[in-house]
Order: C-alpha cells, then sequence, then structure tokens
C-alpha cells in the first residue's frame, strides 16, 4: 500500500511501535513529490535503539517529527548522518535524554523550530549551543526541564534565533551570555522561573544580555506579567514598557 502513495503530497501519521515506523519512514523515503511530511512517535515506540533513531532523524522527506518516545543515550548515534535530515520542526516531550541534546540537534541544517518539553533532557551537565551550530533556528523552546542547571551559547550560534521561550526549568540559574550577540532576537519570554526573571529586569546583573531584545515578556503565574521594552508582543500587538495581564 505505501508503494502505491509516491505521488503523494501531503502525509501526516501517528506511530506506535518500531515495525510501523520502519515501513513508513522506508516509504517516505520514496516520496519524491512530497512537500509537507509530518510524524508523531508515541511513547510506546522504542527509540532507544540508534538504528531505530536514525530512520526517523535521518529520513531526507520528513519535514516535522513530534516524539513522546524515550530516548536515552540512542540521539548522539544519529549525528554522522543528518546532513541529509530535512527536518524543519522538532518536539520532544519527556525524552529523557541523557546526553547534551544540543550537540547533535545543532547539526540539523533545516532545523527552524526545536521545542524541548517535559524532562527530555534529564542530565545536569552544560547543555552548549556550538559555534556555528542551528544556523536556521528562528524559534526555541526549553519548558519543564528541571535538571539543566547551565546553558551555553558560543559565538555564531542560532543566528537567526527570533523567538526564544523558557519556562519552568527550574534550575537554570542564568541565561547565556551568547544571547547578547543574537541580533535577530524579537522576543523573550520566560515564564514561572521568579529567580532568573529577577535577574533580568533592568536593574539587575542580567539584563546586559537581553537588553537588545524588543520584547520581553515575563510570565509568573503568582502576579501579573510584566513586559519590558518597545516593540511589538507576541501576538503582533504594540507594547511600551506596561504591565500584561495574566495569560
Amino acid at each position: 500500500m505505501m508503494d502505491k502513495m509516491k505521488n503523494l503530497r501531503y502525509f501526516v501519521e501517528r506511530i506506535l511501535d518500531e515495525v510501523s515506523l520502519t515501513v513508513i519512514m522506508n516509504a517516505i523515503t520514496n516520496w519524491n513529490k512530497i512537500v509537507d511530511c509530518q510524524v508523531s512517535i508515541e511513547a510506546s515506540c522504542d527509540l532507544t535503539s540508534e538504528q531505530t533513531l536514525e530512520k526517523a532523524f535521518t529520513c531526507p522527506n520528513l519535514h516535522a517529527l513530534v516524539t513522546w518516545s524515550k530516548l536515552g543515550k540512542a540521539l548522539p548515534e544519529c549525528w554522522s548522518n543528518l546532513v541529509s535530515s530535512k527536518l524543519r520542526f522538532l518536539d520532544l516531550f519527556e525524552s529523557k535524554i541523557e546526553d547534551d541534546p544540543m550537540s547533535t540537534l545543532g547539526k540539523l541544517p533545516y532545523l527552524i523550530r526545536l521545542r524541548l518539553y517535559w524532562e527530555s533532557f534529564v542530565e545536569d551537565d552544560p547543555m552548549t549551543c556550538t559555534e556555528n551550530s542551528v544556523l536556521r533556528l528562528k524559534r526555541l523552546t526549553l519548558r519543564g526541564l528541571p535538571k539543566l542547571r547551565e546553558w551555553r551559547v558560543e559565538g555564531g550560534a542560532m543566528p537567526l534565533l527570533s523567538l526564544l521561550r523558557i519556562a519552568e526549568c527550574s534550575s537554570l540559574e542564568m541565561v547565556p551570555e551568547g544571547l547578547s550577540s543574537i541580533s535577530t532576537l524579537q522576543t523573550l519570554v520566560i515564564e514561572g522561573m521568579p529567580e532568573l526573571s529577577e535577574r533580568l529586569s533592568p536593574s539587575r546583573q542580567d539584563f546586559h544580555k537581553v537588553r537588545h531584545v524588543p520584547s520581553i515578556l515575563i510570565e509568573d503565574h503568582s502576579s501579573p506579567s510584566i513586559f519590558y521594552g518597545v516593540g511589538r508582543g507576541i501576538n503582533g500587538e504594540t507594547k511600551r514598557g506596561m504591565k500584561l495581564g495574566c495569560h
């Protein structure tokens, strides 16, 4: 059946097991007319084998991937073949990655949006965006990574980043110094992190890292949101140094 779909242009699928993953990825590889291909891999599919994970990350015609499956230590084994990947959108939920995820994900050549959710990274080692990595990334979300203590951004990393959202990363002590070099960053959102938010207020020690960002939105669930800067907010509306209602 999959062989009869070579002229397909749009495809969305939910994968529950490794056999289905192999069949679908092999088929997608041969769909040369596909323009939008999205796959969601559920937790029931075992991706801890590097061979299984590699099928998803290196499939040349897959454009958007969501996975709820544990990755463990399998991710670094894929790095050498990522040059063939066309992934533009990647969401990882509860992946429990045990190595710095950016050392591998940073090599995805077409990645535009990356969202790491709910214990996708479970080690307390630094997470590093190395020099000249994730060159096309425009939107990054880090949410619910309680063991993330240090995040480093080297010069030349994420040169096109426009939206950064950091939420509920309770151990993260500060934003990276390297953010100060990303001139394209338009919006920074901090949610549920009062200590980090305090460091980013205009009179405190880390504000110099983000003072060039037109829109900085601090969202604390226990108090009204606070906006710093002049520019266009999340939904495009113009704001000017004001307090905003809770969202």
